[in-house]
């Protein structure tokens, strides 16, 4: 799924230029804001959500596809080279994974909602402060 998010983003920044970065920066802003907030309103609880029902396997795969489209928008506006793009997020994906499986296995529930949202708010921070920066550095770049 993000390979369509940096397809579009790749489009629309050949076709738009600049204006497509701002774009990719605002979407990036966007999704820090609803991540925080998300993290924030839900108090650690987890959602009623069920894996258990195609239903629920079908909702939890398009917010997670969403998600990725969102997050690869910005990076094909920018112009990233694809490969190096994909293979960073199959990476990060992967670690993340294991160290998240592995220390879940040694944690106990409690502190594994503080945990989480922990990452909540340091995944929200990063995104918020990478938008920031790129509509930032396109400013810069603009006046100087």
């Amino acid at each position: 799924m993000p390979l369509i998010g940096i397809a579009v983003g790749r489009y629309v920044g050949l076709r738009f230029g600049a204006l497509a970065v701002y774009i990719g920066a605002i979407i990036l802003v966007g999704i820090g804001v609803h991540t925080l907030r998300e993290t924030l309103a839900n108090d650690g609880d987890a959602g009623v959500l069920s894996l258990e029902s195609v239903r629920g396997i079908l909702l939890a795969g398009l917010g997670i596809s969403t998600d990725e489209i969102a997050v690869g928008f910005p990076l094909g506006a920018l112009g990233l080279p694809i490969v190096a793009v994909l293979a960073a997020i199959a990476v990060q994906a992967f670690f993340a994974t294991v160290i998240g499986i592995l220390t879940g296995r040694r944690i106990g529930t409690a502190l594994g909602r503080r945990t989480s949202r922990i990452a909540g708010l340091a995944a929200g921070v990063a995104f918020l402060l990478l938008g920031s920066y790129l509509h930032v550095e396109r400013i810069v770049v603009r006046t100087g």
